[in-house]
C-alpha cells in the first residue's frame, strides 16, 4: 500500500460501521474477544474482512475473506504472515500489529494497492484488537474498504507498501519503510491521537 497511511479514524462509512459494531462488543470491557463477533452480523464485510492471530509472536492469517484472497493470487488461509508476504511488508505489518498490541485501540491505514504494472487501486484498513480475556491483545480483525476490482487482474500480487503524510501540521513523520512508520506510530501515540472517537 502506498499513499495517506496510518491515522486515528476512518473516513469509510463501512468501516466506520465495523468500528462502531467492535465498540458495542467489548460489554464494559477494554476490549472485545473473537466469541464476541458473529459472522452474522457482518454481511457486508466477510468477502473482505482478515483475522490475524498469533500476536506478539508469530503472525498468522486465520481467516481471509473472498476478495482479498482473490488479491493474494492464493488463499492465504492458515499460512504464516512470513510465508506469503515480502520481508519489507512484514516489518510493516510486524511494526502495525505490535502496535495494536501495545495500545489497544484501532488504527486506520490508507493507501494503494500496487502491481508491478503500474496498475492501483486505493484502499483503506481498518485494524481492530481483540482480547479473549478482554485485555491481552490475542487476535486483530482487519476489514478494508476499496473499488469494485475488475474481473481480471494484473498478474502478480499487489504490493503492499506504505507512504503518509504526517499526523499533524507540525509533525514531519514521512517516507517509506518500517522505520518511518515507527517514526509515525510513535507520533501519534505521543499526540494521544491513535483511537477513533466513538
Amino acid at each position: 500500500m502506498t499513499g495517506d497511511g496510518p491515522t486515528h479514524d476512518t473516513r469509510s462509512a463501512k468501516l466506520a460501521a465495523l468500528r462502531d459494531y467492535w465498540l458495542a462488543r467489548r460489554c464494559g470491557r477494554r476490549l472485545p474477544g473473537r466469541r464476541d463477533l458473529d459472522p452474522v452480523d457482518l454481511p457486508r464485510h466477510l468477502s473482505s474482512l482478515l483475522l490475524i492471530d498469533g500476536i506478539a509472536g508469530r503472525y498468522r492469517f486465520r481467516l481471509v475473506g473472498t476478495k482479498l484472497s482473490r488479491l493474494m493470487v492464493r488463499d492465504p488461509t492458515g499460512l504464516h504472515l512470513d510465508q506469503v508476504l515480502e520481508e519489507s511488508e512484514l516489518e510493516v505489518w510486524d511494526d502495525l500489529l505490535g502496535h495494536l498490541a501495545l495500545h489497544r485501540e484501532p488504527l486506520a491505514v490508507r493507501g494503494h494497492l500496487s502491481w508491478a504494472s503500474g496498475w492501483a487501486v486505493p484502499v483503506e484498513w481498518l485494524l481492530l484488537p481483540l482480547a479473549s480475556d478482554g485485555t491481552t491483545v490475542d487476535m486483530v480483525v482487519a476489514g478494508v474498504e476499496m473499488p469494485e476490482l475488475p474481473p481480471r487482474l494484473p498478474a502478480g500480487r499487489p504490493r503492499f507498501s506504505f507512504s503518509w503524510p504526517p499526523p499533524a501540521a507540525t509533525d514531519r513523520w514521512t517516507g517509506d519503510g518500517p522505520t518511518a512508520l515507527k517514526r509515525w506510530l510513535n507520533g501519534v501515540s505521543e499526540a494521544g491521537l491513535v483511537a477513533p472517537s466513538p
